[in-house]
């Protein structure tokens, strides 16, 4: 695991963007944020977990920036042979990704850093290895939650619940959430009912 002294290196201020799921519509989230942030006059640098290269060419188009590929997998040492082995190697592999991170950043010179995540929130291979929150734990970026709600009313409250107090065995450490946005709602009245459900959960 990485030493604290790595961990508090100097980076720019950032968010990832996770989701309850595939299709959950976090490339759109990423997109809509990065346009708008952008409009704001602010300096983006954007990244993409795991090894995908038609979300970075669209993070490419809206911030006219290079795009880094974060995978905390991929970037081991090799395949573990055992369990102690696989940790020291899968910290190899998050201090390359962390590098990876300082030298986008400082090349970009970034206000913010916007990571779209892969897949769910939570998913990934042994111990979380090369999920979003895997990264989100280790860089301590904040996530912003992307919820596919349709079919949907009440029940969203529930899956929103889930997700923030989940605490996956493999870590101890807890996410800080800056909010939830909902996708793939239908109409007005689907967004007033979604609103009334997921505000209790707001407040929390």
């Amino acid at each position: 695991m990485p030493s604290p002294s790595f961990l508090e290196c100097p980076r720019p201020p950032g968010l990832i963007i996770g989701g309850t799921g595939s299709h959950a519509g976090k490339t759109a989230l990423t997109l809509a944020l990065l346009c708008a942030l952008r409009r704001r006059g602010m300096v983006l640098a954007a990244a993409k977990v795991g090894p995908d290269y038609i979300d970075t060419a669209f993070h490419a188009a809206m911030t006219g920036q290079p795009v880094a590929n974060l995978d905390t997998w991929m970037c081991r040492e090799a395949a573990p042979l055992s369990r102690q082995q696989g940790s020291r190697l899968q910290g190899l592999g998050l201090r390359r990704v962390f590098q990876r991170m300082q030298d986008h950043g400082r090349r970009v010179k970034a206000d913010l850093l916007v990571v779209e995540g892969a897949m769910g929130l939570f998913d990934g291979g042994h111990d979380g290895a090369g999920s979003t929150a895997q990264l989100s734990a280790q860089f301590g970026l904040p996530v912003l939650l992307t919820l596919n709600a349709s079919g949907m009313g009440q029940s969203a409250a529930a899956v929103a619940e889930g997700f923030l107090r989940y605490c996956p065995s493999w870590t101890t450490r807890s996410w800080q959430f800056l909010g939830m946005g909902c996708t793939h709602v239908g109409s007005d009245q689907h967004a007033r009912i979604l609103r009334q459900a997921l505000t209790p959960v707001a407040k929390n």
